[in-house]
């Protein structure tokens, strides 16, 4: 086993305690990181992920001889994975790698990964992100992303690959060399002499210091997202957020595509972003798709659409129920009192054969009311969730905005209330 070393102390730095699944494809990054894992969190089983792409036959047998001697050493789990690859690229290999580890995750139910990116690693994607001239995400490599069900951990990041190379090195710990790496198809080792060339100088480089920074900024804004979320509606698989509540942060569109990314799972790239931020400012309605969704914008509102699902009617029945925005409340009182539009007057016969849905979604059109819904500042996109009350013959309420004449002594009102997730949203009138 080799010697303590004062590096070991770096996973307790970065990671808390527990059991980890490693990607490891045996070369010198991963095999640094099993060792520091072990040394970091002994105690825990951590568990090996070898990929086998099928690219490169006279290396993959011993690669895998590694992963199973470091398993053995470190009493460690070893998983090796065949990967049927389909497309010849890094994002479709990239792709097939993070399936695998998600079907590890399952059976050994262990859903936070390592990955063994370094400094050099880290640059070299800060210079590949500005080539493609990213802007929200101009940060690197990120220290935390998601995938699915798993948490992707980057625990290395602010170390050199000198360090590595000299650690293992000082240890005699063996480890493979990829081919591929120096292969010029590839854009990240195009740009690798570069990250090296640049690693030489004096340290620390100020190019690390700038990364340091932008990943500050980009952890505040996860955090912003964070504190975004409750904020909005969640409602029949759309969320909806106000665009004066989003106004409201600094860098908004920035903490926007957080949310879309990683609270959301909706995935938008730079040019959705700015399709975004173009159509912000506008009155009419919207449409913006994504490759996971779609996002439309109104004068009012944001309604990011991920999986929309067909609602079916609600039926009435004393007590409370819930729908679109808030809750129906249903009593009933000795005597008959008279309908308004904050509240819904019937007999019980007539309760019988009511439903509601929203006014988007409802069977009957609301184009008698347009005018109302205008004055009332429902917006298009709000429409998708407002409630409207029908029966056979058509509308009979759209709460806070209309109702038809009507008396008797079940009483329907409606409270657009702070529901888990959502903001208050008030009317006139009404609770």
């Amino acid at each position: 086993m080799p010697k303590p070393d004062p590096i070991h102390h770096i996973i307790q730095h970065t990671l808390p305690p527990a059991a980890y699944i490693i990607a490891c494809s045996a070369g010198p990054d991963s095999v640094f990181l099993a060792h520091m894992m072990h040394h970091g969190y002994p105690q825990h089983i951590h568990h090996l992920v070898y990929c086998n792409h099928h690219l490169r036959p006279t290396e993959v047998n011993h690669e895998i001889q590694i992963v199973r001697h470091l398993g053995q050493q470190l009493h460690m789990e070893s998983h090796i994975v065949s990967l049927s690859i389909d497309h010849n690229s890094q994002e479709s290999f990239r792709e097939h790698r993070l399936q695998a580890l998600q079907e590890i995750a399952a059976q050994v139910g262990v859903y936070d990964v390592v990955m063994g990116h370094h400094l050099n690693d880290d640059m070299e994607t800060l210079i590949m992100q500005c080539q493609n001239g990213a802007t929200t995400t101009l940060r690197g490599i990120p220290r935390v992303s998601y995938h699915g069900n798993l948490r992707i951990h980057h625990p290395l990041l602010t170390l050199p690959k000198s360090n590595i190379i000299a650690y293992l090195n000082r240890q005699k710990i063996p480890f493979s060399q990829d081919s591929s790496n120096n292969s010029t198809v590839y854009v990240r080792n195009r740009v690798r002499p570069l990250v090296t060339a640049l690693m030489q100088l004096a340290p620390p480089h100020p190019m690390a210091r700038s990364l340091a920074h932008l990943k500050a900024v980009a952890a505040s804004d996860e955090d912003t997202a964070r504190d975004l979320l409750p904020n909005m509606v969640y409602w029949n698989g759309r969320y909806y957020l106000q665009k004066a509540v989003l106004a409201a942060y600094n860098r908004p569109f920035d903490v926007l595509k957080h949310v879309l990314n990683q609270q959301i799972n909706a995935r938008v790239s730079y040019t959705d972003m700015a399709k975004i931020q173009q159509v912000f400012g506008q009155t009419r309605q919207r449409k913006v798709p994504l490759d996971t969704g779609v996002v439309y914008v109104d004068y009012k509102w944001i309604m990011i659409e991920v999986s929309p699902q067909l609602q079916e009617p609600i039926t009435f029945s004393m007590g409370i129920t819930a729908g679109g925005m808030g809750y129906f409340c249903i009593t009933t009182v000795e005597r008959p009192m008279e309908s308004n539009r904050d509240r819904l007057c019937l007999t019980p016969a007539q309760m019988a054969e009511l439903r509601a849905s929203t006014i988007q979604d409802g069977p009957f059109s609301v184009h008698g009311h347009k005018n109302r819904l205008r004055q009332a500042t429902v917006s298009p996109i709000e429409q998708t969730m407002y409630p409207v009350v029908y029966n056979p013959q058509g509308i009979v309420w759209i709460p806070g905005v209309w109702c038809q004449q009507g008396s008797g002594t079940v009483v329907i009102t409606y409270w657009f209330q702070r529901h888990e997730g959502a903001f208050q949203i008030t009317r006139d009138g009404l609770p």
